[in-house]
């Protein structure tokens, strides 16, 4: 289940989003960091610059990066 469907009245209605699950999240500062990061944690993790797409997709369990 993506979201939660909420009736309000008979014609409305209104998509409840979830909370992301739990993750890890690291602030490199150097690329280089970045890099090790990324290396140690494989394809399992994931890039956030913004968080634009990112985020959203998570809220709706489309993303679930594994890093614990």
């Amino acid at each position: 289940m993506i979201g939660q469907m909420v009736s309000h009245h008979s014609t409305q209605w209104e998509v409840r989003l979830h909370d992301p699950p739990p993750f890890a999240y690291f602030a490199p500062t150097t690329l280089p960091e970045a890099f090790a990061l990324w290396h140690k944690h494989g394809t399992e993790a994931k890039l956030l610059s913004g968080g634009q797409s990112l985020i959203p997709l998570m809220k709706l369990r489309l993303a679930t990066p594994a890093v614990p």
